[in-house]
């Protein structure tokens, strides 16, 4: 039978498109765990790799925009 069942739960970014759609609902919202902030650390300056640095301000300003990755 379609449409019944629970599951554990997963990272919001892999079932937003879902919850977004209506094919998935979150229940059981009041058992959920705080979000755990996301932290990256990389080297500045000198040693600093651009590559590095580009990853770091395109996940920073991904993270920021999509509210449902948080």
């Amino acid at each position: 039978m379609l449409g019944l069942g629970l599951a554990p739960p997963a990272v919001s970014y892999q079932v937003a498109p879902y919850l977004a759609s209506g094919q998935l609902q979150t229940v059981l919202t009041h058992s959920e765990p705080p979000p755990i902030p996301i932290h990256v650390l990389h080297r500045e300056g000198r040693y600093a790799s651009a590559k590095v640095r580009s990853f770091v301000d395109l996940i920073s300003e991904k993270l920021r925009r999509e509210a449902r990755w948080l």
